[in-house]
C-alpha cells in the first residue's frame, strides 16, 4: 500500500496538508477514503467477532485487564508504526506468560501497574519500539517510484 499512488498521496496528506492542498491532492477525499476503508475493515473484524462469539454483548467478551493488554500493546510498540504493534503483541504475550508462572493470580495487578509506568516514561505514544527506530534511523520509504 505504500509504495502504490494512493499511499503516497496518503503519507503526503499525513506529512502536510497544506503541501498536499499545493500540489493538488483533495485532501477531504483521501480522508474519507481513508476513513471508511479503516471502518469498514473494523466492521468485518466486529462481524466475525460477533459470530465467533454468538452475541453482540461485549462486556461479558471483553472484560478491563483485555483492553488493558491492549493499550499495552499500543504503549510498546507505537502510535504509528504497524511493525511496532506487532513487535508489543508478542512483548504484551510474552510478559503475560511470565507473569502468570511468577505471580499467579496477582497478574491482573501487574498490567496497569505496567502501563502507568510506560505513560510516564514515554508521554508523547512513541513507544518502546519507536525510541529504537529512533536510534537506528533508516530514511523512509528512500525509493518510491510513482508511475502515472
Amino acid at each position: 500500500m505504500l509504495k502504490s499512488r494512493y499511499g503516497l498521496i496518503m503519507a503526503t496528506v499525513n506529512d502536510d496538508e497544506e503541501v498536499a492542498h499545493g500540489i493538488g491532492v483533495h485532501i477531504n477525499r483521501v480522508k474519507i477514503i481513508s476513513f471508511v476503508a479503516a471502518a469498514g475493515m473494523i466492521g468485518v473484524v466486529g462481524w466475525f467477532l460477533a459470530h465467533y462469539l454468538g452475541t453482540f454483548a461485549g462486556i461479558t467478551y471483553l472484560p478491563m485487564t483485555f483492553m488493558l493488554k491492549i493499550l499495552l500493546v499500543f504503549m510498546v510498540g507505537g502510535r504509528a508504526q504497524v511493525f511496532g504493534c506487532v513487535t508489543g503483541g508478542y512483548f504484551i504475550a510474552f510478559l503475560e506468560m511470565i507473569l502468570i508462572r511468577t505471580m499467579g493470580p496477582f497478574q491482573p495487578v501487574a498490567f496497569p501497574i505496567i502501563l502507568l509506568i510506560l505513560l510516564f516514561i514515554l508521554p508523547r505514544g512513541e513507544g518502546l519500539f519507536g525510541l529504537y527506530r529512533k536510534r537506528h534511523y533508516r530514511e523512509y520509504m528512500p525509493t518510491i517510484h510513482v508511475r502515472r
